[in-house]
């Protein structure tokens, strides 16, 4: 019973971490199949966890499901998440500048940021912040965005966090560094310009 709860577990940490990949792209980024089968995954990938932690009770002690349980929301996704990106059943984090010489996560980000400071004039710029990451992440709990605001002091710092939730540490060094290296606008000088 053990080691099919295990299986099991590791089963869903699969299947939800592809769900939870495609769910934060933007629609049109969206695998086919996602769009088709996502529900389905995401119902299989509940079922296959909650009797996984069943399994993993019954053949232990409720210590044990607590275990697997806190491996399963805390370390797997950091095993699951960067194998799906490298067998391409998700999208890598694309770091690489478009045709204007902008970087969509990055871009994005910026954009969010900047229809935020419209919509909601003379907040500061921690509020400002916070409504970028949420409106980024709306899967995500309020507390859990409060504390990726606490780690960050401007926008530069939000695009690194949000370069880390979708990519690792990887993605958020890359994202350092193309902001490091990010060309000025002509017009005002900000490398980090959605206005001009």
């Amino acid at each position: 019973m053990f080691v099919a709860g295990v299986v099991l577990v590791l089963l869903a940490s699969v299947l939800l971490s592809w769900y939870a990949g495609h769910a934060r792209l933007p629609f049109a980024e969206r695998a086919l199949g996602f769009h088709r089968f996502g529900s389905v995954v995401l119902g299989i990938g509940i079922t296959a966890l909650t009797v996984g932690l069943g399994l993993i009770w019954g053949s232990t002690s409720f210590l044990g499901a607590v275990i697997a349980g806190l491996t399963y929301f805390f370390l797997l996704p950091q095993v699951t998440l960067p194998l799906l990106r490298g067998l391409g059943a998700l999208p890598a984090l694309d770091l690489t500048a478009d045709r204007k010489g902008r970087v969509p996560i990055l871009s994005a980000m910026e954009k969010y940021y900047f229809e935020q400071r419209y919509r909601y004039p003379g907040r500061t710029e921690m509020a400002y912040v916070f409504l970028t990451l949420r409106a980024r992440y709306i899967e995500k709990p309020e507390d859990r965005i409060w504390e990726i605001v606490h780690k960050c002091t401007s926008l530069e710092d939000a695009m690194v966090e949000a370069a880390r939730i979708d990519a690792g540490d990887g993605g958020a060094a890359e994202a350092r560094r193309v902001l490091e290296t990010c060309p000025t606008c002509s017009k005002c000088g900000d490398p980090l310009c959605y206005g001009c």
